[in-house]
């Protein structure tokens, strides 16, 4: 064989394997920063909705809604959550299925 042949075969795979390693550590940093973004406005939204109930409890007569709209706007944000668990779901499948490294 050819040693020009047999060294651009190197090359060629060692620029493979480093491209690979790229996806992968993209791939890695892009579903951390999912998940981080997940944690965050699940916190942002508990802390929302903490503060909500307070409201419906300590707050004046006047602010307050009704016990149906309560249950309404609960359901609501119940319905609303599953969704958005189901998308950050499937985003996270489609990273953990997506190509990686192959050492």
């Amino acid at each position: 064989m050819n040693p020009l042949i047999a060294i651009r075969q190197r090359l060629i795979e060692r620029y493979d394997k480093i491209l690979q390693r790229t996806v992968s550590d993209i791939t890695s940093v892009q579903v951390a920063t999912m998940e981080a973004q997940m944690n965050e406005n699940e916190s942002k939204f508990n802390n929302d909705m903490a503060k909500f109930n307070s409201d419906q409890i300590h707050g004046p007569t006047h602010k307050k809604l009704t016990k149906t709209m309560c249950n309404i706007m609960e359901r609501y944000f119940k319905n609303q959550s599953q969704r958005i668990l189901a998308i950050y779901k499937i985003q996270l499948r489609f990273f953990v299925k997506a190509p990686t490294a192959m050492n």
